[in-house]
């Protein structure tokens, strides 16, 4: 393999050198036009991964060369091609792996770097080597490596997997440093002081209900962060260590939030964590767009700040066969599923079940399940259990049904106040492995609407942003035809015989009246498999390595050696088809931008809201409805790029979007604006005006002027 890259460089840049008279990227072979023509441009690709067998800094250096064989360095092959630009300035290169290129960049000098970077690398943007805040630039680079196609698949070795987390980790403490600048500054101005911010941190188990700085102070202050461009309204819960106290909430204003407390739903030995508080306190909260504000929270035995006739008395759990939050009721069975769900404001209910069960995978006879393939040994998946024990949490602030299946999956099904979704949180794992001869598991969510029939066809988005009609027949068909016959009748990959697909965001069925969509938190493999069914690929353990070049099974260990445990989300929309197709939209950029929640001390309310900034809103001017600020990023003191987009398709919403740049944001005044492309290399225009539009699915990227106001 190396020697067959080095032979198809070699090629390159001879070839380029031939033609770089004629074939350029300002002078090329002319392109043909007509309505039947296709013009394709070829440019090689590298596969330069950042990281798979070896972490992305060994694939750089060269170390490690006894892991994949060879002495090769990513460094050596950059040098070399700027060798041969230097040489010759005909020729012409062109490389993706822009996360190496970055380190080669930060390893050469100025001068370097000056022979070759107006001529050789033209096609790199300007704006990619200003200055930014180094904790800023730390988690960008967290963010840019995990996002490899390895790192997000799974499809490398377990301990490149690991340096993958540990880089994340240092980009969360870079961004927790950013952000305690950001905000300290915004107080400093707002507040016209120069008082120190006192410090925000994040608790970073708290999605397992670990926080140790709310567990062992007796009050504090959270501040929730909303990174979406329109307002948030939601109910967080914070872990607390006791439910014998009263606890009071209160804004920046000193007025009283309700708040309840509940013990925490822990299954018994799923998630070892000795730092699980036993107890939650759950309130509401709303966030201005790009914004936060921040909430005092106390125990109710200090008299002085707060009066205890306020604090709400959390109610008794309930034995009830239902949940309902005044849109949406929820009907549960004697068996512990859900059976139905009620839209309270037309009194329609709909069929609906939800189950886990898990296919078993291929242990090797023929080709084996694992990182890159999903191969069942048969078509029909085991569920995973008949029955579930449930608790129920009814109140004015919570709905929620707690279910435990098995000592290695729960699930909170949840109602939010006037929402229309219902909330699906599942923690799937340890996935068992047997003793000897262990079975490769595939654990799934099935979702069942009986009243919809799709007749095979269903949607999955497009990178978050266009649905992709599907079938499950054309997709057999297919799969059929071109592998071979055990393999196409056991499903490779997502896309195999039963129509699996990636689903970045979303999944969707319907028919003429009512349409089921399926909000993901994360990638997942999905399916309709069968008419009104939405299936969801959660967790896999596979004991077999697939053969296809990461020579390990997909056995992850986990925090505790005994098997990964994951917990994620799902948001379920159920409603006639027409107005579900109008709302996923939204609802799929509420579940992205969940709120942050940091955490710091305080003597009184009144000391600190004198003394620091406790809300804030980024947004001047409210976005319209059909828009999203995908891009906010500063360039330097006068320069910002962003990137807006219109997320509509044109059969869902025809709306020209218009917005006055201008306007957008508070504190920030914009003297001047040029249109970019996409990629923010090229001027595509300078604005006239500072009010544009956009059409549905557009994207249009922008670099403004300003200066602080």
């Amino acid at each position: 393999m190396a020697n067959l890259k080095f032979l198809i460089f070699s090629l390159l840049l001879f070839f380029s050198d031939i033609l770089a008279d004629t074939c350029s990227y300002q002078n090329c072979n002319p392109v043909l036009t007509g309505s039947n023509v296709v013009n394709i441009h070829l440019i090689p690709h590298t596969h330069d991964d950042l990281g798979w067998l070896k972490t992305a800094d060994m694939y750089y250096t060269g170390m490690g060369h006894n892991l994949v064989g060879g002495n090769s360095g990513v460094q050596y092959i950059i040098s070399t091609v700027v060798d041969e630009l230097i040489r010759n300035p005909k020729r012409r290169f062109s490389y993706c792996e822009t996360g190496y290129m970055t380190r080669w960049i930060e390893d050469h000098t100025a001068e370097e770097i000056a022979q070759i970077l107006t001529r050789s690398l033209s096609s790199l943007s300007n704006a990619s080597f200003a200055s930014v805040s180094q904790p800023i630039e730390k988690l960008e680079r967290s963010v840019g490596l995990s996002q490899h196609h390895d790192g997000i698949t799974g499809t490398s070795k377990e301990f490149v997997t690991q340096d993958y987390n540990m880089r994340m980790v240092l980009g969360v403490t870079s961004g927790e440093q950013a952000l305690n600048a950001a905000v300290q500054s915004l107080s400093q101005t707002s507040k016209n002081n120069n008082q120190p911010l006192p410090s925000q941190s994040t608790c970073r188990q708290i999605n397992e209900s670990a926080c140790a700085f709310t567990t062992n102070n007796q009050k504090f202050v959270v501040s929730v962060y909303n990174g979406n461009t329109q307002k948030l309204s939601t109910t967080v819960k914070i872990p607390v260590p006791l439910n014998n106290v009263s606890y009071t909430v209160v804004d920046g204003s000193a007025t009283t939030i309700a708040s309840e407390v509940y013990p925490t739903f822990n299954n018994p030995g799923q998630i070892n964590n000795n730092l699980i508080a036993p107890y939650e306190i759950h309130f509401p909260v709303t966030v201005d767009p790009l914004g936060f504000k921040t909430y005092f929270l106390a125990q109710g035995n200090n008299p002085k700040d707060f009066e205890k006739e306020n604090v709400i008395t959390p109610p008794n759990f309930l034995a009830a066969g239902s949940i309902s939050n005044g849109n949406i009721s929820l009907q549960f069975d004697s068996f512990g599923f859900l059976s139905s769900y009620t839209n309270v404001k037309t009194g329609v209910t709909y069929p609906l079940k939800q189950e886990f069960a898990w296919y078993q995978g291929s242990s090797g006879n023929g080709q084996a399940s694992g990182a890159y393939v999903f191969r069942p040994e048969t078509q029909s998946p085991v569920s995973v259990a008949t029955s579930a024990s449930l608790t129920y949490v009814n109140s004015t602030l919570v709905q929620e049904v707690r279910q435990i299946f098995t000592p290695w999956l729960s699930q909170t099904i949840r109602l939010y106040p006037n929402q229309p979704i219902v909330e699906f949180e599942w923690t799937v794992g340890p996935i068992p492995k047997e003793s000897s001869n262990p079975i490769s598991k595939e654990i799934i969510t099935r979702y069942t609407a009986p009243s919809i029939t799709n007749n095979g066809v269903f949607y999955t988005d497009s990178n978050g942003r266009q649905l992709v009609q599907r079938n499950n027949q054309i997709s057999k068909e297919i799969i059929t035809r071109y592998t071979t016959p055990s393999i196409a009748n056991n499903g490779v990959f997502y896309t195999d015989s039963n129509g699996r697909q990636l689903v970045q965001r979303k999944i969707m069925i319907n028919d003429l009246n009512n349409g089921l969509v399926i909000l993901t938190d994360r990638s997942e493999g999905g399916a309709s498999i069968n008419d009104g069914q939405v299936e969801l690929m959660l967790h896999r353990r596979d004991f077999y390595d697939d053969g296809f070049g990461v020579d390990q099974p997909l056995d992850e260990p986990g925090r505790d050696g005994r098997g990964l445990v994951v917990r994620g989300k799902h948001w379920l929309l159920l409603a006639p088809t027409t107005e579900a197709q109008m709302l996923h939209r939204a609802l799929a950029y509420s579940l992205f931008h969940q709120p942050v929640l940091t955490f710091s001390n305080y003597n009184t309310v009144a000391d600190y809201s004198n003394n620091y900034i406790t809300q804030y809103t980024g947004i001047k001017t409210a976005l319209p409805p059909q828009l999203n600020l995908l891009t906010l990023k500063p360039i330097n003191d006068t320069s910002v790029l962003i990137r807006l987009e219109h997320f509509y398709q044109k059969t869902e919403d025809a709306t020209v979007a218009s917005v006055d740049l201008a306007n957008i944001f508070n504190n920030i005044k914009v003297n001047s604006a040029q249109e970019l492309n996409l990629q923010a290399t090229e001027v595509v225009s300078t604005l006239t005006s500072t009010t544009v539009q956009l059409n549905p699915m557009q994207i249009k990227t922008y670099l403004l002027q300003v200066q602080k106001t």
